[in-house]
């Protein structure tokens, strides 16, 4: 028997627009900041006595209330309290009697219905929440003569609140000194592209559903949040300049297994690893939890292009990766040169294609396995460059015909048979990290059956282009 006759959920809709809509990195961080604090902080405060929080996180809650009139005065000022605090995102609502079979599952399938309604917003402003020249909430109170730093150290509105979550994932003693970025420039510098990483947990809502014991549903979220925060604290040490003070990424949406990253693009595959093997080995000692696996997406973008984009097309690409498969962690990426024209690259239905699927990101290091990626990176970089974009040109010509004429392996021939007289014994060493990658990449730059061929030389020149220029 449920202790709750009514169980209701509210999550905020499109987080990710929300956050990352803003032109300046101190937007992002303060938006990020009260989307966290609405449901830690707002909800229990509008809640007070009546109702209790069940499982929150990333700007969702679940809430268990004894009474028909606490749920009704509850739905009659959360949404206005929602406006007020967080003008301009919209929220998604959904409730179920807690007695009978399912309830997990029925109040899942009541989000999956509002979800598909359209967001009714209200203003967009409020007295203490300023304006930016787009008409979005900047979230940010910049007062003449008052600094940045100023006000994160006063811990007033989200410079303060931001500054405590970043205390609190900075806490390990092997990132003293580091700082949180506040501006882009911080983070990345003149020169580099910039990761837009979305990574979600695979088969948490299925999870969720089968969970009819509520406190069991109380424990599993509080279980997964400790694990994903212990994992990203863990993975932030790849994030370490080599000189500075400033950290090379920062997290804009966090909670549970959801995360939002905006990193230095030559680290981003770095901390894609340690992230992915600390939340498996995190979730796996959670006994409220067990282990889970998680799938990536990766858009690389230039600095200036604009991030709600950016972000858009990674959660497609994260999408993407798990269509391969949710049993093993996963990523797909892809470097965006113009967000105004171009989209997800997908394979074909029939002929060559320049797309691989996703790269294993935890497990067995063994081919297609990001770290077998990166070795053959490294590999690639010691090959000329002309020639190899050349080969990569006449192979994305080839894609356009629809068949492998040969072109394409001629050229790479023609590029072994230069590299032996130029680099003698060293060859060997770098062709063994293209094999390992891809048995018989070393032969030949397509792979597989005629007519159903596939290359990874697409993805090994993108990466190479996202870290050139990397001084730490």
């Amino acid at each position: 028997m449920s202790d709750w006759k009514w169980l209701y959920r509210t999550e905020a809709r499109s987080i990710g627009a929300y956050v990352l809509s803003h032109r300046k990195l101190k937007h992002m961080l303060g938006a990020s900041a009260i989307v966290r604090e609405l449901v830690e902080t707002r909800l229990p405060e509008v809640l007070g006595s009546a109702g209790a929080v069940l499982a929150q996180a990333a700007g969702g809650a679940t809430v268990g209330f004894r009474t028909d009139a606490e749920l009704k005065d509850f739905l009659g000022r959360w949404p206005a309290a929602v406006a007020e605090f967080a003008p301009g995102l919209a929220i998604v609502q959904g409730w179920v009697p807690g007695e009978g079979p399912k309830p997990m599952s029925r109040l899942i399938d009541q989000m999956t219905k509002a979800r598909r309604r359209p967001a009714v917003l209200g203003p967009m402003t409020s007295p203490v929440v300023d304006v930016s020249w787009r008409g979005l909430p900047v979230v940010w109170a910049e007062a003449p003569g008052v600094d940045l730093a100023t006000q994160a150290a006063d811990g007033a509105g989200a410079a303060g609140s931001r500054r405590k979550h970043d205390e609190k994932l900075l806490a390990d003693p092997g990132l003293g000194g580091c700082e949180m970025p506040w501006h882009l420039p911080d983070l990345a510098g003149e020169a580099h592209d910039i990761a837009a990483i979305h990574a979600d947990g695979n088969g948490i809502g299925a999870k969720v559903a089968r969970l009819e014991d509520l406190g069991k549903l109380a424990a599993f979220s509080a279980g997964l949040a400790s694990a994903a925060d212990r994992a990203l604290g863990s993975a932030l040490h790849t994030l370490k300049p080599t000189q500075g003070k400033w950290l090379l990424g920062v997290d804009v949406v966090s909670g549970g297994d959801d995360l939002s990253m905006i990193v230095r693009a030559d680290r981003a595959l770095d901390f894609l690893r340690a992230y992915t093997a600390a939340f498996e080995e995190a979730t796996k000692v959670e006994k409220d939890v067990g282990a889970l696996t998680l799938c990536a997406g990766v858009a690389f973008v230039r600095a200036n292009h604009a991030f709600h984009l950016a972000h858009e097309l990674a959660d497609g690409l994260c999408k993407a990766a798990k269509e391969q498969g949710r049993e093993q962690s996963v990523v797909r990426f892809q470097r965006f040169t113009s967000l105004a024209t171009e989209g997800i690259a997908k394979a074909p239905k029939e002929g060559p294609a320049l797309a691989w699927s996703g790269y294993r990101l935890a497990g067995r290091d063994a081919d297609g396995h990001v770290s077998r990626l990166q070795q053959a990176v490294e590999a690639v970089r010691a090959l000329p460059r002309g020639p190899v974009r050349g080969m990569v040109e006449t192979m994305a010509e080839e894609v356009a015909a629809g068949a492998v004429d040969g072109r394409a392996q001629k050229q790479w021939d023609r590029i072994l048979e230069v590299q032996r007289a130029l680099q003698g014994k060293k060859l060997p060493a770098l062709l063994k990290k293209l094999d390992d990658l891809a048995p018989g990449l070393a032969r030949g730059p397509w792979l597989g059956a005629a007519g159903a061929e596939r290359s990874p030389w697409g993805d090994l020149l993108a990466l190479v282009a996202v870290g050139e220029g990397s001084d730490g």
